[in-house]
């Protein structure tokens, strides 16, 4: 889900997910145009673009499918620079992108932070230990950070009157609750979200060479609606499948059958399942202030993942696959050939029920997580949420929490360019936040300054000096992160 791993998909967050998070969560600004105006923003400076985006074979491959089969499919804005079918590198994006290729945070954000009138300042290789707070003010935070020998471990006090945590939504619970703040409502940790993924993959007659143009530029939503009906569902993506990834997810049966699988890579039309979890789970700390994870994938979850898989087998036969792979299958499964089509599809019948029979079973069927949400919900209620609608936690006041650890819900989406909005909007308050208090102190300094008899160009220097050291610890706060 972050940046620096996340394969170029940019979509937007789901109307219906905007509208529940307004009417459920009492965020208001999520459905009068504040939040859209952040997105449209971020948009713009990472570059998203849907226009001549060009489709790897595999992408086609699911187009052409949906097309046959009637599925919807559309494009997945990229944020790529260069979205045409020779952009170097396009399908390692996820792996490095020694090219720069994709208009990542460091590529994009932190370059404006680091570039400003008033550079932001990094600490590198920085482990942050505590948020320090008194009173229930925020006052700093408390690191372990490397020396420049590489080896030696330093205590780095940083002073702040605002301090943001962006940890990710395993670590940003962590960081809170090893801070001590007093969680009376007990809601620091809980909400995971985690998007479960299965996969489908098809072994195809002719070759696919996965690893050429960019991984995800399709998406499929004909299950997005759930199995009620909620907007609960799941989409049908197109992934990031080097060789790497693909020897990781591939059934072990024995060394021969292993090799025999990897020889057939070049041929594999692959798709992911990605649900939007209705259940959720949580995240404790142990005893050394380690996050812990705790989540079963719920009853409705099973049942929406069922019913993408199920989706996901059709398409891979009506693309012409010979053969299926699936994780919890030892040996592909073979499909009759496109020119008995009605022993194909009594076979494909068979595999669908097969699969919905074996379900999901715990150890036994691999599914997978690339997004992790909701562990610091953000809320207009302090009882059921741990951040208020600005990102600023109800128990401490100026701590932020300006990740995807805030999201009420599952957002149903590759959820970067939903984590970049949020951002945004809580930067625009912050923004609005220190202009009050420069007014303030303006009006404070002005009768300091008639009692004190201060001239008008001394003032004008202390002005200035206060809207620098203001605009410092501003961008100091917004750039704190842990590894």
């Amino acid at each position: 889900g972050g940046t620096a791993v996340n394969w170029a998909c940019c979509l937007r967050t789901p109307s219906y997910v905007k509208e529940e998070w307004a009417a459920k969560h009492g965020l208001k600004a999520f459905a009068d145009g504040t939040f859209d105006a952040s997105l449209d923003a971020v948009c713009s400076r990472i570059g998203v673009t849907s226009e001549g985006v060009a489709h790897s074979k595999n992408n086609e491959l699911l187009a052409q499918a949906c097309e046959k089969l009637g599925y919807p499919c559309s494009v997945a804005p990229q944020n790529m620079a260069d979205v045409g079918p020779l952009a170097p590198g396009a399908h390692f994006i996820g792996s490095g992108d020694r090219f720069g290729l994709k208009q990542s945070t460091p590529e994009t954000f932190l370059k404006d932070a680091a570039t400003a009138v008033v550079p932001a300042s990094f600490a590198d290789r920085c482990y942050v230990e505590q948020v320090l707070h008194k009173g229930g003010v925020a006052q700093g935070v408390r690191c372990r950070i490397v020396g420049a020998d590489g080896a030696s471990e330093h205590t780095l006090i940083v002073n702040a009157p605002k301090v943001v945590v962006s940890c990710g939504s395993l670590n940003s619970p962590a960081l809170l609750l090893r801070s001590g703040l007093a969680n009376s409502n007990r809601q620091i940790g809980k909400n995971l979200r985690l998007h479960p993924v299965s996969g489908v993959v098809g072994i195809m007659p002719n070759d696919v060479a996965i690893w050429r143009g960019a991984p995800m530029t399709l998406v499929s939503d004909v299950v997005a609606k759930g199995p009620v009906g909620d907007n609960y569902g799941a989409k049908l993506e197109c992934p990031l499948l080097l060789p790497g990834i693909a020897s990781s997810v591939t059934p072990w049966k024995d060394g021969a059958a292993f090799k025999d699988r990897m020889l057939d890579y070049k041929r594999l039309f692959s798709m992911i399942v990605l649900t939007r979890d209705k259940g959720s789970g949580e995240v404790r700390i142990d005893k050394e202030g380690t996050p812990r994870l705790y989540y079963k994938v719920g009853e409705h979850d099973l049942k929406s993942l069922a019913d993408g898989v199920e989706k996901a087998l059709r398409l891979v036969e009506a693309a012409g696959a010979e053969s299926i792979l699936m994780a919890h299958e030892l040996t592909p499964l073979p499909l009759p050939p496109q020119s008995d089509p009605k022993a194909r599809a009594a076979e494909l019948e068979k595999i669908i029920a097969q699969t919905r029979q074996f379900g999901f079973p715990s150890y036994r069927a691999p599914l997978f997580s690339a997004h992790q949400m909701g562990t610091c919900r953000m809320g207009s209620d302090p009882q059921s949420s741990v951040v208020k609608p600005t990102c600023e936690s109800w128990e401490c006041s100026g701590l932020y929490v300006v990740d995807a650890s805030t999201f009420p819900t599952s957002s149903g989406a590759n959820p970067m360019v939903t984590i970049l909005g949020i951002a945004h909007m809580a930067a625009q308050g912050m923004k609005k936040q220190g202009a009050t208090s420069t007014r303030d102190e303006l009006a404070l300094g002005i009768v300091g300054r008639r009692r004190a008899n201060v001239t008008p160009s001394c003032w004008a220097l202390c002005l200035r000096a206060w809207r620098g050291a203001c605009m410092s610890w501003f961008q100091k706060g917004i750039s704190l992160r842990t590894p």
